[in-house]
């Protein structure tokens, strides 16, 4: 795509995580014995057998102000747990997008910014096909918050890009 910034063309690819930080830096070990995790979510055993922190992988849309469209942040989020058997009995329901959006808590730190772990955020549930989806909260006053909520242009989301590698 053209850039308005550079002039140049920079190829559009949506900023993601692989996994939550707090899973990310486990060992092997750590998480056999921790950790259940599929693509979509990671629960972190404490000291007893159930799980007592929970992550959704989800998708944090960016509004681009250069071009039509979105980038969208691939980001982490924590839940509680009573939250994650909600999420977890609606994940193949159709009318999952129907159930009210709940509170949680950014589970990376993205690069560049100061620290983004437990920004709060809203998780909506979007259908059985998609992945559910952040909004950050208007009132927020961190950077990287301000920044998403205004939109940015595609060289920012280079720049984003850059920061990842």
């Amino acid at each position: 795509m053209k850039c308005s910034t550079c002039d140049g063309e920079h190829e559009l690819l949506d900023p993601s995580f692989s996994r939550p930080d707090v899973i990310f830096a486990m060992t092997p070990e750590q998480k056999m014995n921790r950790v259940l995790e599929n693509k979509d979510i990671c629960a972190l055993r404490g000291e007893g057998s159930a799980p007592d922190r929970v992550f959704v992988r989800c998708t944090l849309p960016v509004q681009l102000l250069d071009v039509p469209g979105t980038c969208c942040w691939g980001l982490w989020a924590e839940v509680s747990v009573d939250d994650s058997v909600v999420i977890w009995n609606a994940w193949n329901d159709p009318e999952q997008d129907k159930i009210p959006s709940m509170q949680a808590r950014i589970a990376n730190r993205i690069p560049g910014y100061p620290d983004t772990i437990d920004l709060p955020v809203l998780l909506r549930l979007t259908g059985p096909t998609t992945r559910p989806e952040l909004s950050l909260t208007a009132d927020s006053l961190h950077p990287f918050a301000r920044e998403c909520l205004a939109g940015v242009c595609i060289h920012r989301v280079k720049d984003w890009l850059d920061t990842m590698t």
